[in-house]
This record gives structure tokens, sequence and C-alpha cells, in this order.
């Protein structure tokens, strides 16, 4: 009689996934969210309507923005994502 197979491991978090996949790696790291990639993790009707402006990606400077991190994107606090909103929206 065979093994039961072992279970399979859940699946990562939606907003985890997507925190990972928004930076983009190099000498000058990006963070791609001049778009609307920030729509999952959005849920205020104010950041909604800074969504739909035109964005940018963010030039990511580890020695600046010490604190945002893709963990801390993917927990989707409301403070972290309204920084990536303004950052990317802003003049």
């Amino acid at each position: 009689m065979a093994a039961p197979a072992a279970p399979a491991a859940p699946a990562p978090p939606v907003a985890a996934v997507l925190a990972a996949s928004l930076f983009r790696p190099g000498p000058a790291p990006i963070l791609g969210i001049g778009g609307q990639q920030l729509a999952p993790l959005t849920y205020n009707p104010q950041g909604l309507t800074v969504l739909a402006m035109p964005g940018v990606d963010i030039l990511f400077v580890r020695q600046v923005q010490i604190g945002i991190t893709p963990k801390r994107i993917a927990k989707a606090q409301p403070s972290i994502i309204n920084a990536l909103l303004i950052q990317s929206r802003g003049q």
C-alpha cells in the first residue's frame, strides 16, 4: 500500500505574490507601481481616486525607504499603501 501523499503547501496570499512582483532588481531597483498594480491593496475611496491618476514607477532607494519592503507591502498597511500612492502620483 502506497504512503499517503503529503498535503500541498498552502498558496501564498495574493498580496504577498503581488508585493514580491512589484520589485524589479538591478543596480537601481525599481518599484513598478505606476499603473494599477496597487489596486488589489487599495481599499478606501481616496486611495482609489489617487490610483486613477497617472503615475510613475518609483526608483527604490533603500537608504531612504528603509521601512518599505515586499513584506510590509504584502501586509497592505494603509499607511504604506498611501505612501506609495502619493510617491508615485505626487508632483
